[in-house]
């Protein structure tokens, strides 16, 4: 009974771990994509401002 109990905690565990990796994973994946669109941004505003400038 012991052993059974340990099996279905540690399988309830596995699945919660599985669970908070791929979490973890979009969350780091949106920062990725964050940071890119931003760069993005400053890069064509950049260009758009010095285009503006020049005579």
């Amino acid at each position: 009974m012991r052993k059974l109990l340990l099996l279905a905690s540690s399988g309830i565990a596995n699945i919660l771990s599985f669970q908070l990796t791929i979490c973890l994973r979009v969350i780091r994946n949106a920062w990725h994509f964050y940071y890119a669109l931003r760069l993005v941004f400053k890069v064509l505003c950049g260009s758009f401002s010095i285009a503006l400038l020049t005579p």
